[in-house]
């Protein structure tokens, strides 16, 4: 059951049909393992204030491609496109998602049943790998990306530090029988 969301546009990057139902059928088939503990209606359970996993799963994929748009558009501007070792890179993971669904036949049968084209999942896999070198790039020392684990601790402790509290510290009195290790004293 895919989502008939019209074609989006984030900056000079247009995501197609084809590209939202790739993105739509990866999120899907996370999502379908709640049909084995909730039944046949699953997509039509409620998991947040209004919102059924159908809802979720849309809104899932439609943010997902935007993201994708968006690392295309930040991976032009640190000089990272999809280049011949990335077309490359994605060359062999297409055959290994052609030989997860069996071989060509049941590929071209996945890509019909999921309303997707080869083309689509190819984009996929480049964006993901721009994406990723992307990341890379700029979360190195030095990047602009790049914070210090003490940046971040003192940003968890100003963002939590009255959400925080401790209101029981446990300390062993006995020894830990499963180790053998004698209780520890202050």
């Amino acid at each position: 059951k895919l989502s008939k969301t019209a074609k989006e546009k984030a900056g000079d990057v247009k995501i197609t049909q084809a590209y939202y139902n790739f993105i739509h059928s990866i999120i899907y088939a996370q999502m379908a393992q709640y049909e084995q503990y909730y039944g046949e209606d699953w997509l039509d359970m409620e998991i947040e204030s209004g919102k059924t996993v159908e809802d979720y799963i849309n809104e899932s994929a439609k943010a997902q491609a935007e993201q994708f748009a968006s690392a295309i558009i930040l991976g032009e501007e640190y000089g990272i496109t999809a280049d011949s070792k990335i077309k490359e890179t994605v060359e062999e993971q297409k055959k290994d998602v052609i030989e997860s669904y069996g071989g060509e036949e049941g590929y071209v049968e996945f890509l019909k049943e999921s309303h997707t084209t080869d083309e689509a999942i190819t984009t996929y896999l480049e964006t993901y790998e721009i994406l990723t070198a992307l990341l890379e790039k700029i979360t190195k020392k030095g990047e602009e990306g790049y914070i210090e684990d003490s940046e971040i601790e003192k940003m968890f402790l100003e963002e939590y530090k009255d959400k925080l509290r401790v209101q029981h510290v446990l300390i062993s009195t006995q020894a830990d029988e499963s180790t053998g290790a004698p209780a520890e004293s202050d």
